[in-house]
């Protein structure tokens, strides 16, 4: 982002409450302008069992694509999803290179090769695993799917 995207952004008062949330909305209006915003919930004991929060991150990674060790494209990356209680990236969304739907990729499951990091060189993305676990993984519909916590745990393992 660049300094003049900031402008304008609604400000707390300092020691503001994090709950009540009156104060959400015009944040997410204001950003929803600039960044993607995913569906926020909480993991609060609620009724009918826990919550699980995803944020979306679209900047760099949008675009990168997934290679297998053989060199071969496997897809590429749509999204990327924090963990909001970290702020690292859990999951990458990628449009796979073949078929329909998208596939969420655990970051463990994947390495930024070191001449990628170079000065000049391009952000690619390694998958780890047999190839075969990219293309028999479940697909989602939409990013939004991420959402499901069940997914993530299968997805994560």
């Amino acid at each position: 982002m660049i300094p003049e995207q900031f402008s304008g952004a609604p400000t707390l008062p300092t020691g503001q409450q994090l709950t009540p949330i009156n104060w959400e909305d015009a944040v997410r209006a204001f950003w929803s302008k600039t960044v993607r915003i995913g569906k926020l919930a909480t993991s609060c004991n609620v009724p009918g069992g826990p919550v699980y929060k995803v944020a979306y991150a679209t900047s760099l990674l949008l675009g990168v694509e997934l290679y297998d060790g053989q060199n071969s494209l496997l897809g590429v990356v749509q999204e990327a999803i924090l963990e909001p209680e970290s702020g690292k990236v859990g999951f990458y969304i990628v449009k796979p290179a073949k078929g329909d739907g998208l596939v969420m990729v655990h970051l463990r499951a994947m390495n930024i090769p070191k001449d990628a990091l170079l000065s000049g060189g391009s952000l690619s993305l390694v998958l780890l695993s047999d190839p075969r676990v990219f293309w028999n993984a479940p697909r989602i519909t939409s990013t939004d799917d991420a959402n499901d916590a069940a997914l993530q745990s299968k997805m994560r393992k």
